[in-house]
C-alpha cells in the first residue's frame, strides 16, 4: 500500500498514517479499534489549523521535512518519544519547535467543558470557539491512533524519565496518571485522546461549529453544570470527571425531556442533515439515560435510511426493536454498539 504524503501541495494527499510494525502487534490488540467520531477544540489561537478541508499540524502549516515522516519511522526512538512526550504534555513553545501531531478526543463532554473554559478566558469567546467532529471510517486507516497506544510504544524510549526534575513530565508518568483511579471519584484520568500527524484532509467528512451556536441550541438545557466556571485553583481535568460522575454512582438514569431532545436536534441541525442523529445522539447522551427511551426512540423515528449510521440502527429505529442493554453507560439507541462511540465515558 502506498503511503499517503502530508505536503497538501499534491492533489492525491490524503493523510500521513502511523505505521506501527509488527513489534506493536499486542498493543494493537489491547487497544483495538478507535472510535468512530472523534472531536476537536480549535479557537484563533489554535497552532495546528482547523477547517473543514484540511486539519494540519504545525509543521504541516509550516511544510517542514518533518511534516512527512512517521513517528513510527523517526530514529533514534528516542527524538520520536521527545516530540510525543512535548506535545502531550502541552511543552511545544510559541516560536519554531517542531510539532507534528494534531489532537483529538472521542470525548464529547470533555472537549464541551475545555470549549467552555476557553471561551471564558480574556481575549476569546464563542463565537470564536470551534468544536469538528470528524467520522473516521470514511479516513484511511491508521489516520488516528490512541494517545495511550503511543505511549505505550515510547515510554521505554524517554530520556526525560530519568531525570528527577522531570520524573513528572514524562511519558511514563503520564502513563500512569491515565491508568489512575481519582481519589475521590469514581472516574479516572483518561479522555480518550487520539492523535492525527502531519496534514489530514478532512474534507466531505467532518463538520464544524462555533460553541455560540451549540449554546444558542441549548448546551446547557442537556448538562448545566457546563455553564458554571470552573473554581478557582481547581484543574479542569479535575472538573471533567466530577461531571463524569453521573455515570458511576447509583443514582437512576435520567429519561429525556421533550426539551432536552429538542435542545439536542437543534445542535444535531448546526452540523447538517447527515450529521444530526449522531450528534443529537451523543449531546443527549452527555447524561446518562434509561436503556431504552421510547421518547427518544419516537423522536428519532424520523431518520430512518438518512443517518449515517449503519443499517442495524436504522432498522431498530424504525421498526421499534427493543434491545437489550449491554452497558449500563450506553446512549439509549446503542451508540456504542453500533458507532464504537461512548461521548462522556472516556
Amino acid at each position: 500500500m502506498a503511503a499517503y504524503n502530508s505536503n497538501a501541495t499534491r492533489p492525491h494527499a490524503i493523510c500521513l498514517p502511523f505505521n506501527p510494525g509488527q513489534e506493536f502487534n499486542a498493543l494493537k490488540k489491547k487497544y483495538g479499534p478507535q472510535d468512530r467520531y472523534l472531536f476537536r477544540l480549535s479557537n484563533k489561537h489554535s497552532r495546528p489549523s482547523t477547517n473543514t478541508t484540511w486539519v494540519k499540524s504545525r509543521d504541516a502549516q509550516r511544510l517542514k521535512p518533518n511534516c512527512d515522516r512517521d513517528i513510527f519511522a523517526k530514529d533514534p526512538r528516542s527524538d520520536a518519544a521527545e516530540a510525543l512526550r512535548r506535545h502531550l504534555l502541552n511543552e511545544v513553545g510559541p516560536q519554531e519547535e517542531d510539532d507534528n501531531f494534531v489532537s483529538w478526543s472521542s470525548s464529547l463532554l470533555t472537549i464541551l467543558q475545555h470549549a467552555c473554559w476557553t471561551s471564558r478566558l480574556a481575549g476569546c469567546n464563542a463565537a470564536d470557539t470551534f468544536i469538528c467532529v470528524v467520522d473516521t471510517t470514511r479516513l484511511p486507516a491508521r489516520a488516528f491512533i490512541s494517545e495511550m497506544f503511543l505511549i505505550s510504544a515510547f515510554s521505554q524510549h524517554d530520556a526525560s524519565a530519568g531525570r528527577p526534575s522531570a520524573s513528572m513530565r514524562s511519558l511514563p508518568s503520564l502513563q500512569s496518571l491515565r491508568q489512575k483511579k481519582h481519589p475521590e471519584y469514581d472516574g479516572s484520568y483518561n479522555y480518550g485522546i487520539y492523535l492525527s500527524q502531519g496534514a489530514l484532509r478532512v474534507e466531505g467528512h467532518c463538520s464544524i461549529v462555533p460553541l455560540a451556536g451549540i449554546l444558542d441550541a441549548g448546551l446547557y438545557t442537556l448538562r448545566q453544570e457546563l455553564s458554571i466556571p470552573t473554581p478557582k485553583g481547581e484543574d479542569l481535568n479535575e472538573s471533567v470527571i466530577k461531571l463524569r460522575e453521573k455515570f458511576y454512582d447509583a443514582s437512576p438514569c435520567y429519561a429525556a425531556e421533550a426539551f432536552e431532545i429538542e435542545s439536542a436536534l437543534r445542535i444535531g441541525d448546526k452540523y447538517g442533515p447527515s450529521w444530526k442523529l449522531p450528534i443529537a445522539l451523543a449531546f443527549l447522551a452527555l447524561k446518562p439515560r434509561p436503556d431504552w427511551d421510547d421518547g427518544i426512540i419516537e423522536a428519532f423515528r424520523q431518520f430512518h435510511g438518512k443517518s449515517r449510521l449503519p443499517g442495524s440502527l436504522k432498522r431498530a429505529v424504525a421498526n421499534g426493536m427493543k434491545q437489550k442493554a449491554k452497558y449500563r453507560f450506553s446512549s439509549p439507541l446503542q451508540l456504542r454498539r453500533w458507532c464504537r462511540q461512548i461521548p462522556y465515558r472516556k
